[in-house]
């Protein structure tokens, strides 16, 4: 009995010893599959971690257990290549980035997390020390090794997109915009997109109706990976990409019922017209009756053109109205009509103005109760950008201009950061709320499309001349 408790003592300490000797080597032999991609110089590095096992559908929702005893056993006893050849579709979707510092690996099966979550962390920190905008990818089990390396490490990310993952809402200090993107794959379920952090923390939207196409076709996984491809190394942020993509959704589902109400129309007036030729002619004309009033004003009514009325909502009591009035393009006042909160406004129908134009309008209200303390002008600019999207504060560039709108405090000013976004604000303290109508720009290393940057110029000043109180005084 001894004896046997002796030699079972003797065989859990061999294993043990053989465990740790191997860890040991797995971390050494997988120190360098990241960090020797990383440049030495800084600009845009994006990190992808790409599960071979995962080459399928890397968007399916993971639902087995993040180890097996089978993994446990590859990657502390056995062990093999920290890093494999196989090109899975996030991969190819990458293939010719000059951001692109990769690892695809088989799983766990010959290698730890913690040698992962290592090499991950010496990578980031040297890029960040290289000064380099960092952005991740991760399928499947390997997010939980970049969110275990990202809570150890203080070093700011840019973006972060989980695939194949539907974790907790979580809060990353070091992360400017997380997302999640998955499927199940049951019948009529879509890819899905959640967004942690910015101004749509805890939302989800459907990838599949914003882009529409990206599951058709045998191509649809290549498809759905350089979509990923565009939400992660655009300069612009996820915020932005996805309210661009609505407010063009909204757009053509106002255009089809404006179509289809037309169509509607034109065919009652042509059964009225078959019908009144089939009548027999009065003997006699009678007078034309006159005209009933004339219905009260509508919540939107048209203005101009294509433009229509509308009133400005206070962005944390949907229900209510700040009292002032704004002209804007008449499909983006219905949409606001219908979200009750803040407008987003792309405007497309300009000449020469392609739909995807690096500009972006939004008019929003909050109550001056919000206002913190000290430097007035920066509790005004800190106040929109915390509660939109996050963002550290800009700086303000060309000073401020003091204004007055019918008899309200009003300025005018421009921040810019270092990620190559600029920001235009028109900005009404009305009293009981402060009206921000803001103009984002991008100059993302490329000439700007002139009738763009006009159109969008032309919009902001259209919207900030027409903001005034719905009743005098």
């Amino acid at each position: 009995m001894i004896a046997r408790l002796f030699f079972t003592v003797v065989a859990l300490a061999v294993i043990s010893g053989m465990a740790l000797i191997r860890v040991n080597h797995q971390l050494d032999l997988a120190l360098g599959t990241l960090t020797d991609q990383v440049p030495e110089r800084g600009g845009v590095v994006t990190f992808v971690l790409s599960d071979a096992r995962a080459a399928y559908d890397p968007f399916l929702l993971f639902r087995g257990k993040a180890d097996t005893a089978g993994d446990w056993i590859g990657g502390n006893l056995i062990g093999g290549p920290p890093a494999v050849q196989t090109q899975t579709a996030l991969i190819r979707a990458f293939a010719d980035s000059t951001q692109l510092v990769s690892w695809t690996h088989d799983g766990f099966r010959t290698i730890t997390r913690k040698s992962m979550s290592r090499d991950l962390e010496k990578a980031i920190l040297k890029a960040r020390a290289a000064g380099a905008v960092i952005n991740i990818v991760a399928q499947g089990p390997d997010a939980a090794v970049v969110i275990e390396t990202l809570q150890r490490t203080n070093a700011a990310v840019n973006k972060v997109i989980l695939l194949g993952v539907n974790t907790k809402r979580l809060k990353l200090d070091n992360v400017a915009q997380l997302a999640n993107v998955w499927t199940t794959r049951e019948i009529g379920s879509t890819i899905q997109i959640q967004m942690i952090g910015g101004r749509h923390d805890g939302e989800t939207a459907d990838l599949e109706a914003l882009w529409p196409g990206l599951s058709s076709g045998a191509d649809s996984v290549d498809k759905s990976m350089r979509l990923i491809r565009l939400l992660i190394e655009s300069p612009r942020t996820l915020d932005d990409l996805i309210e661009e993509k609505q407010a063009l959704a909204s757009e053509a589902r106002f255009r089809r019922q404006g179509e289809a109400a037309a169509r509607a129309k034109a065919a009652a007036e042509a059964e009225a017209a078959r019908t009144a030729s089939r009548a027999p002619a009065p003997a006699v004309f009678a007078p034309a009756a006159p005209r009933p009033a004339e219905e009260p004003a509508a919540a939107v009514t048209t203005a101009r053109g294509d433009w229509s009325l509308a009133t400005v909502l206070d962005y944390d009591l949907p229900q209510q109205d700040t009292g002032w009035l704004f002209e804007g393009p008449v499909e983006k006042v219905l949409d606001l009509a219908a979200d009750r909160r803040s407008v987003a406004l792309v405007v497309l129908k300009s000449p020469g103005v392609p739909h995807s134009c690096e500009q972006f309008l939004q008019l929003s209200a909050f109550p001056a109760s919000k206002l913190g303390p000290g430097d007035h002008d920066a509790a005004i600019q800190s106040l929109f950008e915390s509660s939109t999207n996050g963002a550290r504060q800009h700086v303000i560039s060309g000073g401020i201009k003091r204004l007055v709108v019918h008899g309200r405090p009003a300025s005018r000013f421009t921040t810019g950061g270092d990620e190559g976004a600029s920001v235009e604000f028109f900005v009404v303290e009305t009293g009981r709320d402060v009206i921000y109508l803001t103009r984002r720009y991008y100059r993302a290393n490329k000439a700007p499309i002139a009738a763009c940057v006009n159109a969008y110029r032309d919009a902001f000043q259209r919207i900030a001349d027409s903001l005034r109180p719905a009743k005098a005084g």
